[in-house]
């Protein structure tokens, strides 16, 4: 005998488009789909009071302001010794950074309530969880609850693949609060999307002769933003 299929969960999610409420349910997280309203294409995710909201297009193309020059630079100096001057940083959209973070949450929800054991985009502890979603399928209360984690948990991971073939680097000069030596703040408004940097340990950046290098940030020893206007 068949098991029945438990009742549809549905939620309202966001369109990353146009704002427009989308009711779906709840299995379907992490889907993309064309928006109902504006017909493009968006990622359903479950309702979060801390999701930065996306930015409504305006009539104008937004273009990016530059706070520097061409010719800034940041000059930093690594624990081992070694100077690095770069000219351009490596940033995310914000949007699908929160999307994740928010998806992430949820499913640790699925697996039992358990403390979510993500760590930020890109860190070691995402291959860590993955050994461990066996073991919690035997634990949880549900274990349709954690198989629907488990394909959650596979979408996420899908999505973080493609965000890292998105390579969008900026220069200095454009990037906010980059005077200060504090990554989270570091922001870029371009074409109605806000770039910032993820939370992980690993900075990537271009050079003053264009090549891409990456150092860790806990071990910059010193901080030099050289505006040169």
């Amino acid at each position: 005998m068949n098991a029945p299929e438990s009742e549809p969960n549905f939620v309202v999610s966001r369109c990353q488009q146009c704002d427009g409420g989308i009711e779906f349910d709840a299995r379907q997280v992490g889907d993309s789909i064309p928006c109902p309203h504006c017909g493009q294409e968006t990622v359903l995710f479950m309702p979060s009071a801390d999701r930065v909201p996306p930015v409504i297009a305006s009539t104008a193309e937004q273009q990016p302001v530059w706070l520097g020059s061409e010719a800034s630079t940041v000059e930093v100096r690594l624990t081992s010794g070694t100077i690095l001057k770069f000219k351009a940083v490596r940033l995310y959209g914000a949007a699908e950074l929160n999307d994740l973070s928010a998806q992430k949450a949820y499913a640790a929800e699925l697996l039992d309530g358990s403390k979510s054991p993500y760590a930020p985009f890109g860190d070691i502890a995402w291959v860590v969880f993955a050994a461990t979603i066996a073991r919690k399928i035997e634990q949880t209360k549900s274990r349709e609850m954690a198989q629907n984690a488990v394909a959650l948990i596979q979408k996420i991971a899908e999505r973080e693949r493609k965000l890292r073939e998105q390579v969008n680097f900026f220069p200095v000069g454009q990037i906010q609060e980059i005077e200060n030596a504090v990554p989270s703040l570091w922001t870029v408004l371009l074409d109605r999307t806000r770039f910032v940097h993820s939370e992980e340990d690993f900075i990537t950046v271009k050079n003053t002769d264009g090549d891409v290098k990456k150092f860790r940030w806990s071990c910059v020893e010193s901080y030099e933003y050289q505006a040169n206007v």
